[in-house]
């Protein structure tokens, strides 16, 4: 994981507050949608008139329970980054707007691939609960 602070790279704190500020948005609205899944699904579930249809309801729960852990593991390490990186501006408020840190490459990989697992758990669910019963 990225150590703040590293001299080399040109990115100032406040882009790293930007990223995080986005990211922890963009998960708090994941968070929402999941439980708005989960809605759906319980009502899904009391439509469905098909025995068969007990194995997809719970491949479905599984897969938004899995993603909602997932996204509760991001925020919590994000908001520990944010956490250590408040504390370094803190330790370092005479200097802090002419130290640079490194890009958090690492992180951008992380949230880019929550997004693709996402949206394609999202496809998975739409596709599941638009089966006919």
């Amino acid at each position: 994981m990225n150590q703040y602070p590293t001299f080399d790279q040109g990115l100032h704190y406040n882009d790293l507050h930007e990223d995080h500020k986005n990211w922890l948005t963009e998960l708090e609205f994941c968070k929402k949608e999941i439980a708005f899944f989960q809605h759906s699904l319980e009502d899904f579930t009391m439509q469905s008139k098909n025995a068969n249809k007990g194995a997809l309801i719970e491949q479905l729960q599984n897969k938004l329970i899995i993603h909602d852990e997932q996204v509760d593991i991001l925020l919590h390490e994000i908001k520990l980054q944010q956490t250590k990186l408040n504390e370094f501006i803190k330790s370092h408020e005479q200097n802090i707007e002419f130290i640079t840190f490194s890009d958090h490459k690492a992180w951008r990989e992380k949230m880019d691939i929550n997004r693709k697992l996402y949206n394609e758990m999202k496809q998975d669910f739409y596709h599941g609960i638009s089966q006919k019963n």
